[in-house]
């Protein structure tokens, strides 16, 4: 096909048509002459950068992140009893503060990491977050009593794992469309994997080098994050080299090109969509209001139940192998279910808010279990069990905030959603831990956080009534 060659008046002109070159998301209406086969100015669609290319490198780094972040949670039990062992002031309740403070500030501080990531971008964010992990880790190595850890561990390790978890969290939904569901579940995939490989690190090195060397060794662990973290990039930034790549390769014209290289990045960048901050009036939304209670009510069952599982498993004569055993076994099957949970979704195989549901009622019943454990088979059935429930709905909670909300609400919506959690978080295991020492038994406090499961699946269920009765036009996929 012949192609437009232009001379020196016919490029002056061009570059001042490119002045008027309208773009919306992926259109760039009103080109110049000098694309292939035209001699008229026309409009083009431009590809997407959804669901291709760099999308796959963003959900693997927020993988590995989360095998290192995630990791270091799930090692957080183990470290309480480790502590439990080296220092005389231990008691639950004391050790809930420390778990409380970690998991609070970690979702709590949801909106403060948004506005973070809006300002400085999601490297930063994650990067930053690394530093603040490790400088904890390095800070409680001066800990003489239980309490001294609270800020270096809880406070400053729940701060870091926000920072560097929610910008892998934005990102997918961002990158992601229609296979949104499998990126996030191939994404938190990643805990599980860390949760097989770094309770077996810090048992080696607890045993080996004392507590106080395994924290130094896991502040430098930690600080590989930092380097994941700094192959994030923005969707929008992305979006534009894909366009910029494919105009490229589009256009004829050598001099037109060089015009176009000039020129584009000013034109491309209309397509930036503008930062919104929190959009508070999703909280008058009486549908998302309930989602909220519901995060009320589940907050006293997950992470808590999981993580007193194995406080009741030690406290029964479980030893501190057989308990990281079958950890490792429960981060077996949540890397192999959280991807196949995603795939299904995306193929439409069960309906995404009922598979949300099925998995928080699911995860309340069997907690309520956990008291009828006896021995390390029972432990490992229970934890199994529990698994299926928690894996649901940790891979689902996010996506079907996502679609009932829409991509441009959801930092608003996912930031208010950990918040409440985050507040809940603060409480929740104080609590369970202040009537687990009043009580002399942990039964009582299970069937409490099994219960509050169980009634969070309740309330989640009144949201298709609410949506009718409040005239809104919600669909729940």
């Amino acid at each position: 096909m012949a192609s437009t060659s232009l001379n020196k008046d016919d490029h002056i002109n061009t570059k001042s048509h490119f002045d008027n070159i309208h773009t919306s998301d992926n259109t760039i209406t009103d080109l110049p002459v000098g694309f292939k086969g035209t001699s008229q100015p026309m409009s083009l669609s431009l590809p997407s950068a959804k669901d291709e290319g760099y999308s796959w490198v963003v959900m693997m780094v927020g993988c590995l992140i989360h095998v290192l972040s995630a990791g270091w949670s799930r090692t957080f039990p183990l470290v309480m009893l480790a502590v439990q062992e080296d220092f005389d002031d231990y008691s639950t309740g004391a050790a809930g503060l420390v778990m409380g403070l970690m998991w609070g500030f970690n979702a709590l501080l949801v909106p403060v990491c948004s506005w973070f990531i809006g300002r400085f971008g999601h490297r930063a964010c994650g990067i930053c977050g690394a530093l603040t992990i490790s400088s904890g880790l390095l800070l409680a190595t001066q800990a003489s009593t239980m309490m001294e850890m609270a800020i270096p561990l809880g406070a400053m390790g729940g701060i870091g794992l926000s920072m560097v978890n929610l910008p892998g969290a934005f990102l997918i939904t961002q990158y992601f469309d229609k296979r949104r569901a499998t990126a996030n579940g191939v994404r938190m995939a990643g805990m599980p994997l860390g949760g097989m490989l770094l309770p077996f690190i810090f048992l080696a090195c607890r045993t080996t080098l004392g507590l106080k060397c395994s924290f130094i060794i896991f502040a430098g662990l930690i600080l590989n994050i930092a380097v994941f973290a700094s192959m994030y990039r923005s969707f929008e930034v992305q979006r534009n080299l894909v366009h910029r790549r494919y105009l490229r390769n589009l256009i004829d014209d050598v001099e037109v090109r060089n015009n176009l290289l000039v020129t584009e990045l000013g034109q491309i960048s209309k397509v930036r969509s503008k930062k919104k901050g929190l959009q508070w009036s999703l909280l008058q939304n009486q549908v998302f209001a309930v989602h909220l209670l519901a995060a009320v009510f589940f907050a006293g069952a997950l992470p808590v139940g999981m993580t007193f599982r194995q406080i009741y498993a030690r406290s029964i004569g479980v030893s501190s192998l057989d308990i990281t055993t079958v950890a490792a076994v429960q981060a077996l099957f949540e890397f192999m279910y959280r991807p196949v949970i995603g795939g299904l979704a995306d193929r439409k195989i069960f309906r995404k808010w009922k598979g949300l549901l099925a998995g928080m009622c699911f995860y309340g019943l069997i907690t309520g279990m956990v008291p009828f454990i006896w021995d390390f088979w029972s432990l490992i059935v229970v934890t199994l069990l529990q698994t299926c429930g928690s894996s649901l709905y940790v891979t689902l909670a996010m996506i079907v905030i996502a679609d009932l909300w829409g991509e441009d609400m959801f930092p608003t919506a996912w930031g208010f959603y950990r918040s409440i959690q985050g507040c809940c978080h603060f409480i929740y295991p104080v609590l369970i831990g202040l009537v687990s020492d009043a009580t002399g038994s942990m039964a009582v406090a299970f069937y409490l956080m099994g219960s509050m499961g169980v009634l969070a699946t309740l309330i989640m269920l009144l949201q298709p009534f609410v949506n009718k009765r409040a005239g809104l036009k919600i669909k729940f996929r």
